[in-house]
C-alpha cells in the first residue's frame, strides 16, 4: 500500500484532482512531483533529514499547503515527529483542521498496516493485527488502554492528515458505507497493490465492519466471488458452527467497488498458535467439528468426470511441472490414478479453499470464525480443507518459516496422530475408498502449488511440499 493508496483511502474524492509532493524523501520521490498552480487535490509533505531540520523549508511547505490545496482536498504531512509538529502548528494557524496521527507499518512508502492513534483502533490492531510476541503484546496492552500514543514506538514512520474546514473528514466515506468514522487499514500480503481491507470503527470499541476495496479489475473480480461466496455458502457454513460474515457489494465515493461484511471478533489462530504452540489440537478439534457438520449439510455425490479430474489435478501440474524436480515420473502416476477413478461416485462438499490459519477466528466461549472467502466453492472435494488447516496450524507455531517441514510432521513418512485421526473421521463419514481419498490430497497441494505458481514463478514453500508428495505419491495419503 504506497502513500498515495493511503491518501487515496483517506478521501477518495482527492483523488479526482492533480497531486503535489514536497520535498526530497523516498516517500515523494514516489510522486511525479508537479508544477507550482494548483489547487491540487492531495499536497503531500514528506521532507528528507535535511529538509526536517530546516524551520524555513517547513514553514515554505505548510504555505504551500495553505496556498494551493483544493477546497476538497487533502494534505498529507509524514516525516520526524518534529518536522510534524511545526508543520502542523503551521496548518492550524492557518485555519486547517488536522487530524489524528497515522502508524505506518512497516514503512510510509510501503504499509502493511495504517493505524489511527486513537484508543479503540489502536488497541484493537495490537491484539488482532500486529505480529508481536505474546508478552510484548501483553505488555503493550494496557498501556495503549490508557493512552494510544504508547503504540507509537513500533514504527518511527507516521504522518497525518490536513484539509480546509469545509472538505470531507478522512474517512468521512466510511459513515455512508459502515456507519463508521475511522478505520485500521491492512494490505493483504501478496495482495500487489490490488486490494485493501478496512476494519471499520463507529463510537464503541470494537470495529462494526469490515470494507474490502477493490484497487484493481482483478481484486474487482475476487471481491465479486466473495460476495457471491457469502450469499451462497454462508448460510449453511453458519448452521454448521462458524461464524460467517454476511457482506453485500457497494462503491466508494470514486466508484471503486467495496465488499461490507458484518464484523467477526476474534484473534487470528495463526497469532494464538504461535503465541501458545500447546493451543494447536483444541483449535484443530474445532476446525475439523466444523468442516464435519458442513461436509454432511452439503454432500453430494456423483461420477468423476474426466474433465473434473483434468482440471483439478492435470492442469496444475502442467502449470508447475517446469519447476518440479519428479513431474515426468508424477505425471505417470496421476494419468494412471484419473484412468483409474473416473466415474466413480464422489461426495462434492462445500469448501472455503483457503483455510489458513490466519482465517479461522478464535474467541473465548464462542464459535470459530471464518473469514476470506473469495476462494470458496459449493462444489469441492472432500479433506481438502482440512488436510490443508492441518499442515497450515503445525506452520503456524513457526510463524510460517517452516512450512514443508510442518507439513512432514504431520503427513510424512510417520504421520502424526491427530493428523490420522481428523483425516479418518472425515473419510470414514464419507466411506472414502484410497483412490478417491488420494484424488483429494493430491488436489489440494496441486491446488496450492498452482495458485503460488502464479504469482511467485521460481516457487516457494506449496512447491516443496509438492516434491514431497510427488515423491511417494502411494505413500503420503494415509
Amino acid at each position: 500500500m504506497s502513500v498515495l493508496d493511503t491518501i487515496g483511502i483517506l478521501s477518495p474524492e482527492a483523488t479526482r484532482l492533480p497531486v503535489l509532493a514536497l520535498g526530497s524523501s523516498a516517500a515523494a520521490r514516489d510522486l511525479s512531483a508537479a508544477e507550482s498552480g494548483g489547487p491540487y487535490g492531495i499536497v503531500l509533505v514528506a521532507p528528507s533529514a535535511d529538509e526536517a531540520r530546516d524551520r524555513s523549508w517547513l514553514a515554505g511547505a505548510a504555505a504551500r499547503v495553505e496556498r494551493e490545496l483544493d477546497v476538497s482536498g487533502l494534505a498529507y504531512v509524514v516525516g520526524p515527529r518534529r518536522a510534524r509538529r511545526a508543520v502542523r502548528a503551521h496548518l492550524e494557524a492557518a485555519q486547517l483542521v488536522t487530524g489524528p496521527t497515522l502508524l505506518h507499518i512497516p514503512s510510509v512508502e510501503i504499509s502493511a498496516n495504517v493505524v489511527p492513534l486513537e484508543k479503540a483502533p489502536a488497541r484493537y490492531a495490537l491484539d488482532s493485527l500486529l505480529g508481536m510476541r505474546r508478552w510484548k503484546r501483553r505488555a503493550a496492552l494496557p498501556a495503549v488502554r490508557v493512552s494510544p500514543h504508547l503504540l507509537a514506538p513500533v514504527s518511527p514512520a507516521q504522518g497525518f492528515a490536513a484539509r480546509r474546514a469545509d472538505a470531507p473528514a478522512p474517512f468521512a466515506w466510511l459513515g455512508d458505507v459502515a456507519r463508521a468514522t475511522t478505520a485500521v487499514v491492512t494490505a493483504p500480503t501478496g495482495g500487489a497493490g490490488e486490494s485493501v481491507v478496512l476494519h471499520a470503527f463507529g463510537d464503541g470499541g470494537d470495529p462494526v465492519a469490515v470494507l474490502k476495496l477493490a484497487l484493481s479489475p482483478a481484486a474487482t473480480k475476487r471481491l465479486r466471488q466473495e460476495a457471491d461466496a457469502l450469499t451462497r455458502l454462508g448460510p449453511t457454513a453458519r448452521d454448521a458452527g462458524a461464524r460467517v460474515a454476511h457482506g453485500d457489494e457497494l462503491r466508494d465515493p470514486v466508484d471503486r467497488p467495496v465488499l461490507r461484511q458484518s464484523f467477526v471478533a476474534g484473534r487470528p489462530a495463526a497469532r494464538a498458535i504461535a503465541e501458545a504452540p500447546h493451543l494447536l489440537p483444541a483449535v484443530l478439534e474445532r476446525v475439523a467439528d466444523w468442516l464435519l457438520a458442513w461436509q454432511r449439510a452439503t454432500a453430494a455425490a456423483r461420477p468423476l468426470a474426466r474433465s473434473e479430474l483434468q482440471a483439478m489435478l492435470l492442469d496444475p501440474l502442467a502449470l508447475v511441472a517446469p519447476r518440479l524436480a519428479d513431474a515426468p515420473a508424477y505425471s505417470d502416476w496421476l494419468e494412471a490414478l484419473c484412468g483409474d477413478v473416473e466415474g466413480l461416485p464422489l461426495a462434492r462438499v462445500a469448501v472455503h479453499h483457503d483455510l489458513t490459519m490466519a482465517n479461522v477466528l478464535l474467541g473465548d466461549g464462542v464459535p470459530i470464525g471464518v473469514v476470506d472467502w473469495e476462494m470458496a466453492r459449493e462444489d469441492g472435494l472432500p479433506l481438502v480443507d482440512l488436510v490443508y488447516a492441518i499442515a497450515d496450524a503445525a506452520a503456524a507455531r513457526e510463524r510460517y518459516t517452516a512450512r514443508p517441514e510442518a507439513f512432514d510432521e504431520m503427513f510424512g513418512a510417520q504421520p502424526a496422530t491427530l493428523a490420522t485421526r481428523l483425516v479418518g473421521r472425515q473419510t470414514e463419514d464419507l466411506n472414502l475408498e484410497p483412490r478417491l481419498i488420494r484424488v483429494c490430497f493430491h488436489a489440494c497441494w496441486l491446488h496450492h502449488a498452482a495458485n503460488e505458481a502464479r504469482v511467485s514463478p521460481g516457487g516457494g514453500p506449496f512447491l516443496a511440499i509438492l516434491e514431497r508428495v510427488a515423491r511417494a505419491p502411494s505413500a503420503v495419503a494415509r
